[in-house]
């Protein structure tokens, strides 16, 4: 018998041209606006540029990571608003989306399931995952991954039906400010939003490579993740990644809080819980 034919064909990376097109065209726009602001942008653009990053950076550790996609911690209604407004900033899609694609990452890390597999080098892993077409292992898998939590949350399903609209607006409000309150033109307030969507892009994707490749490995010497300063410094607390993937559920997503950590996130997390916001937070055994 010929078993040959029966064998699953080989799985070859096909580029998706469309968004590898767009972003192509945004990071020539964004290096555009990192020129620019050497040259003429006003200086309170600079302030609100940087003030967007550190938001949406939070809305996406805070928010889409610690909270949805690992349930670290619980949040009262007001603090879940605020996170998914603040993640839509990031544009980085949905809450749902994201939260989706990490647990996958999670759960088959460094296989073919994985989205972002680092085994299949740095620039994948950081980038462009996001340009091919998915390998059918992704696809098979994806299917398993229980999303009943956030299917079961309003927040979330409110800004996965509406993200288009909100990101819109969220584009439109980083541009506009500047423009009104400060006389910036339109160029370098958009120029400027570029940017500073890039920017906070990339540094949350280097958490899938520099943290994947780039590091030691005190608390699981088997697995991929490292621990990187560098990505900590960038990602407001995310870069003890190593510890992070011995126990995704940890609010802190560190062996130390905030205290004994550069760890923005956890710090806001501690403010938070003083002023009851958020509760059960969850710490993985000291021992």
């Amino acid at each position: 018998m010929n078993t040959i034919s029966e064998d699953k064909p080989i799985y070859k990376q096909r580029i998706v041209w469309p968004p590898l097109i767009v972003f192509l065209l945004i990071h020539i726009i964004g290096i555009y606006g990192w020129f620019c602001q050497f040259t003429s942008f006003h200086h309170k653009t600079y302030i609100w540029t940087y003030v967007l990053h550190v938001l949406s950076g939070l809305g996406v550790t805070l928010g889409a990571h610690r909270l949805w996609s690992h349930r670290s911690f619980k949040a009262h209604s007001s603090v879940k608003i605020v996170l998914m407004l603040i993640q839509t900033i990031a544009i980085q899609r949905c809450v749902f989306f994201w939260s989706r694609i990490h647990r996958m990452h999670h759960k088959y890390s460094e296989t073919d399931a994985d989205p972002h597999n680092s085994k299949r080098g740095f620039l994948f892993a950081h980038i462009s995952w996001l340009f091919y077409h998915k390998h059918p292992k992704l696809i098979e898998k994806s299917k398993q991954i229980d999303l009943t939590d956030l299917r079961n949350d309003p927040i979330v399903m409110f800004q996965r039906k509406h993200i288009t609209t909100l990101t819109l607006i969220a584009i439109i409000i980083s541009v506009v400010v500047p423009m009104v309150l400060w006389d910036e033109s339109f160029i370098n307030a958009f120029v400027a939003s570029t940017f500073r969507y890039l920017f906070t892009l990339h540094t949350t994707f280097l958490i899938n490579s520099v943290a994947h490749m780039h590091g030691l490995r005190p608390y699981d010497e088997i697995i991929e993740p490292r621990e990187s300063n560098v990505v900590k410094y960038l990602t407001f607390g995310e870069g003890y990644h190593n510890f992070h993937h011995t126990f995704p559920y940890d609010s802190n997503a560190a062996e130390h809080d905030w205290r004994y950590n550069f760890n923005i996130a956890s710090l806001v997390l501690a403010i938070l819980e003083k002023m009851n916001l958020v509760y059960d937070l969850k710490l993985a055994p000291k021992s």
